[in-house]
């Protein structure tokens, strides 16, 4: 029992240490061409893993294609996943005063791949009822649990999207 909590333990450190090396060598570029898009696998691989969980929001596109949209919540960030079965993509937004017209901005491919990490039943939370986020209307969201709260706020935090915690120096 003890060796399967220290082994569970290593895994989920080693994963987060590996995203922060990624994001800091990020930040340190400063080019966001530097990091790779999701391959075609990757997005079939996380599509796969959202397919398990309830959509927020469903709609047809003016081409009559329809796409299912994943909200997680982050403090006050929202990540919004749209998928038709075949693409994927994600958009961030901070969080809109009441019924203020939502502004999204395109994710970042690091974020795109926390969010695929962090889709897995033990790392999100879902929350079963209706909220606006400005204008949208979302039916359920997710919130991340503690185990995956670290990872995706220092992904935020590394692309410049959340606000780093204030830490106080020691008086000594």
């Amino acid at each position: 029992m003890k060796n399967a909590f220290i082994e569970k333990y290593l895994k989920n450190y080693a994963c987060k240490l590996g995203l922060l090396l990624v994001c800091m060598a990020y930040c340190l570029n400063g080019k966001a061409q530097a990091l790779p898009v999701l391959d075609s696998m990757q997005c079939i691989r996380c599509i796969g893993q959202m397919s398990a969980f309830r959509f927020s929001y469903t709609d047809l596109t003016p081409g009559k294609v329809v796409y299912k949209l994943y909200a997680v919540k982050q403090k006050k960030v929202w990540v919004l996943m749209m998928t038709d079965g075949i693409e994927l993509m994600a958009f961030y937004a901070q969080k809109p005063k009441k019924k203020e017209q939502l502004v999204l901005s395109p994710a970042p491919p690091l974020l795109t791949e926390a969010i695929c990490q962090i889709f897995k039943p033990q790392m999100l939370r879902n929350k079963a009822k209706t909220v606006w986020i400005g204008d949208q209307r979302l039916d359920n969201y997710y919130k991340t649990t503690r185990r995956s709260k670290g990872l995706l706020k220092d992904v935020l935090v590394n692309l410049n999207i959340a606000q780093a915690k204030r830490i106080v120096p020691l008086p000594f």
